[in-house]
Order: C-alpha cells, then structure tokens, then sequence
C-alpha cells in the first residue's frame, strides 16, 4: 500500500510538472534520491522520465549520473557500461564531497563487478570504504564490506572473506541494521559451507531462511535457497538439496536462463540417482559462462556416464572437465586481487600523505622555521650552559677535595677522640679515685661521647645513604611519593655504618633481643636522629606503625614497662 501511494505521488508530479514550460528535473532528482533506499523501482521509474541530456550543469549531471546507477543497481539490473558513473566520480573527486565521493566509487565498483572486472571493482570499493570512513557513513559502508566479502568468496580467498563478514557484522550490530545482519547470517553460512563447516554452515542458513521467508524477502531466498541446496548436496543429502533447489528455481523470473539453477537441480537429482533428470538439468546448465560451474557440470556427467557404464564417454566428460578447470583456474583473479588491495592501501596513504603536505604547507614550513629558529638557541643555551658545568665541575671538584680533606681530619679526630674515651674509661675501670674525681672523669668522658656522637653525624650526612633517605623525605613532604626506594642494598650499607659507628650494635640487639629484620632498621633509623614523621616514609609504613614497632621493642623484647622511656633513648645507652 505504501509503495502503491508513492507511485501515484510520482506519477502526480510528473504530470504536474508537464504542464510547465520546463519540468523541474532537479526536483526529480531530490524525488529519486528519497525514494532510493526503501523503493529503488519507484527511484528509477522517476530517473527513466528524465531525458540523458536534460542537465547543462556539472553538478546536476554528476547527481543524476550518480542517482541513475544506484537506481538501476538497487534494482538488479545488469551494467556493462561504466562511461556514465565515471562522470559523477570525476566530477566529485574535483568537488571533495566526501559522502557523494564515496557513493560514486562505490558505484563504480558494482558496475565493474557487473562487467566481470572483479580486480578493479575491488580497488574501487576499497577506495569507497576509505572516504566512506572519513564521512561516517557507516550504512555506505557495510554495502561496501558485503559486496568485497562477495567477490572473496567467488575468488576462493575464504579467509579474507571470513574477515570481511566480521568487518561486516560490526557495522551491523552497531546500526542494528536487521538487512545487514540477514547478510552477514547468510555469508557466513556460505563461507563456512565453502571451508567445509557443514554444521555451522546449515544453522546459519536456516536461520537467514526463517528471517527472509518472514520479511518476504525475494532477493535473499534466492541466495539462501541456493546456498542450502549446494550444502545439502556436499552433504550427500539428496531430498533436501533436491527440494531447495526446486525452491530456487521457483524464485526465477528467467526459467530458460536460469543456468546456476539448473546445475542445482542437476547435482540434487545425482545425489537422488534419478540420473535421466539429473543428465537433463546439467546439459541446460552448460550454456552458461561461468568456468566454475562448466568444470563441476562436467565431472558430474562423467559421473554419470561411469555409473551408467558409459567409460568412453565418462573420459571425454573428464577430458572437459579438466580442460575447464583449468580454464577456471587461470581466470581467478584471487592474486591479482590480493595486489590490488595492497595497492589501494599504498595509494590511500600517498593521498593522506599529499593531502596533508598540501593543506598544512605554510604551517610545515612555519614550523621548520620555527625549529631552526628555536634549535640555533638551544644550542647557544647548551654552549653557555656547558660552558657554566665546566666552571661548576672544577668549582664541584676543588670542593670535594676540600670535603675529602676535612672528613680526613674529621675522622683523624674521631680516632682521637674515641682513644681518649677509651683511656678515660680504663682510668676510671683501674684507677682508685674518690667519688668526685670518678664523676669529674665520667663528665669529661660524657663530653667527649657528646663530640664523637657529634663528628659521627656529621660523617654520617655525608654518605650516600644518607643523601638518598633526605631526598626519600623531600619527595614525600612535596609530592606524597617517591620514585626512589630504600633498596636491600642501602640497608646493608645503613646497618654496617651502625655497627662501624655504634660498636656493633644491631649484631648485639640480634643476638640479645632477637629483632627482625623491620625491627633492626627502625633501631637504625632511630641512630640517625631522623623523627618519626620521616622515618615512616623510609620504611613504606604509616607513623602509628613506628610508634607501635618501638612500643613492642621495648616492652616485649627489652622488658621496660609501657611509656617508661623511649627507644631511642635506650639505643643511646647501649652504645
């Protein structure tokens, strides 16, 4: 009712427009687009009332050019002449339309796929599929995805077809495009049948048969039943691919040329052993063109004819038959396709490339200036920059030297002072000395201890270890991480500077209390005079941790009682 409705609008325009002194053939034009995608005969009936030559201008030349080939392609209808397409691809290619671009190449390549030039319908469709992605036509280019999968699969590339169908089902799940997905259903199908993957293959096809026989769809029951037919007779079921095929030859509007179809029949009816009908179909089917299907008829004859006892002529079916193959074999583009697609990726990037160059020219060129520009400072920053490091590494080197010098005496000092404790110690552990000469003597040592402790941190900070665990603590106070860690490597380093300094101390809290190994670095940290709120950080805990770890030092392995002292105060002491 709806298709009735529309032809009577079309009709009414163009006997509308007959009464003017010039039909409005643009507006036609407008029509025909509109009534393209949901009533493509309608589409072209408009396109027909319109004279070749009614345009004068390019733009409505390439429209109608562009429309009359979709039309008569929507339609079925078979195009052997790519002169006219070619006007709206020229024109559009020159204009920079991307969408229109698009329509028109892919137009092209179904007019060449009608001429049987399947290499070059390849490269127009892929040029298509490249614009039809830069305009987001994601309708445009699932046509496109369907019609490559198709000539894939004619060309024996199943893989590549497989693939496509997946490219395919995309686009069809994310427009929830119910065409598409049947299309996807029912190659599939096809494609699994063609790999051997009968099961798959028939549970696809019968559910694309189900959704077509439900939306009445001519088109696609002719493929599916034909599909179903040659799968059931590869699977050596002969009544099922009998009765497909006599489906399929129904849906013919052609009975005397249908030459695919009658290969059909013929290949049931063997399956069947009905030979006579199966002779019969076959012989009606070799009129056709296609070498495939001449080299398959005549080994089926010759199957027959062997059946039958004929060996004479079964060798003669067998001689055509492998003459036909070979025929066949060398007419399959699959290679010739394969390249070309290789080629409309190169020339796809050469065209990006181009247009790039082309349309950011003076910004290329800005830019290069600006770089020259900005490199000829950077280098002049870079000499004088290099030029300070050199001052700065000789100023650098006579300080280390400085710093060396002084940690020499440093150290020299520290002998000294620790000899000096040791004597004060042996004079108060041998000598007789009243009460207010010992405590003198153990002040004077108190004060020493003071300066060694002293002259320890001082050496201390000027340790590598040391310099990591402040830059550990910057980091955090900043930024509340570090990249840097305390390795396994800087605690050993950590642990022998305590003992070298402390007299062993972390070997005597082992041994004697029985720390581990968390334990023993918080006593060394503790050494350090570093507060708790960086320690934390060091040992990748949170404070509370710090203050609990010290409480159960010194209650649980040192015996003090809860708050009585604090740790730190008691590692003072043993040392």
């Amino acid at each position: 009712m709806e298709r009735l409705l529309y032809i009577l609008l079309c009709v009414a325009l163009l006997l509308g427009t007959a009464c003017k002194p010039r039909t409005d053939y643009t507006r036609l034009l407008t029509q025909a687009d509109s009534l393209m995608e949901h009533l493509p005969d309608s589409a072209l009936y408009l396109l027909e009332q319109i004279p070749a030559h009614a345009f004068s201008l390019p733009a409505e030349q390439a429209y109608y050019a562009l429309l009359f080939t979709q039309a008569r392609d929507k339609n079925y209808v078979r195009q052997c002449d790519d002169s006219l397409i070619q006007v709206a691809v020229h024109y559009y290619n020159k204009v920079e339309n991307l969408p229109m671009r698009a329509r028109a190449h892919y137009l092209w390549g179904s007019v060449l796929r009608d001429k049987d030039e399947d290499v070059h319908a390849v490269g127009q469709y892929l040029t298509a599929a490249e614009y039809a992605k830069q305009a987001k036509d994601m309708h445009l280019l699932g046509r496109i995805y369907s019609q490559v999968g198709g000539i894939y699969f004619f060309h024996g590339l199943y893989e590549k077809a497989d693939s496509i169908c997946l490219l395919l089902e995309q686009v069809a799940t994310l427009l929830n495009d119910s065409s598409l997905l049947l299309d996807v259903t029912k190659r599939k199908g096809t494609i699994y049948r063609a790999m051997g993957r009968y099961k798959d293959a028939e549970l696809l096809m019968l559910k694309a048969l189900e959704v077509s026989q439900k939306y009445h769809n001519k088109h696609s029951l002719n493929d599916i039943t034909s599909s179903l037919s040659l799968l059931y007779s590869n699977m050596k079921e002969g009544e099922q691919a009998l009765c497909f095929a006599k489906e399929n030859f129904a849906l013919q509007e052609s009975k005397a040329t249908c030459f695919w179809t009658f290969s059909l029949l013929g290949e049931a009816y063997f399956h069947t052993q009905q030979y006579d009908s199966a002779n019969f179909y076959l012989n009606k089917a070799l009129p056709t063109s296609n070498y495939n299907i001449k080299s398959d008829i005549y080994m089926r004859l010759g199957d027959i004819a062997k059946n039958q006892g004929d060996i004479n002529l079964s060798l003669i079916y067998e001689r055509l038959h492998s003459s036909y193959q070979d025929s066949a074999r060398m007419s399959n583009q699959g290679h010739a396709i394969m390249n070309v697609e290789k080629e409309v990726g190169i020339r796809g990037e050469q065209k990006r490339l181009g247009a790039f160059v082309t349309k950011y020219h003076y910004l290329i060129w800005g830019i290069l200036i600006v770089a020259i520009i900005t490199f000829a400072i950077l280098r002049q920053r870079y000499k004088k920059r290099t030029t300070a490091l050199l001052k700065d590494n000789v100023l650098l080197s006579k300080e280390q030297k400085s710093l060396q010098q002084e940690c020499k005496e440093l150290q020299n000092k520290l002998h000294d002072t620790q000899g000096q404790i040791k004597t004060l110690q042996n004079t108060i552990d041998t000598q007789n000395y009243n009460a207010n000469q010992i405590t003198k003597l153990k002040e004077e040592q108190q004060k020493l201890k003071t300066e060694r402790n002293a002259m320890l941190h001082e050496l201390f900070c000027q340790t590598k270890v040391y310099e990591k665990m402040k830059r550990i603590i910057a980091d955090y106070k900043k930024l509340e991480k570090s990249t840097e860690k305390m390795t396994d490597e800087d605690w050993t380093e950590l642990i022998a500077l305590i003992d070298t300094n402390w007299n062993n101390l972390t070997l005597r809290l082992q041994a004697d209390y029985h720390l581990k190994t968390n334990e023993i670095r918080l006593c060394c940290l503790l050494m350090t005079d570093l507060p708790p709120s960086q320690i934390h950080y060091l040992l990748g805990c949170s404070r509370d941790n710090i203050y609990k770890w010290a409480d159960r030092i010194l209650e649980q392995r040192m015996g003090y009682p809860h708050k009585s002292t604090s740790l730190r105060e008691v590692l003072k002491r043993l040392c």
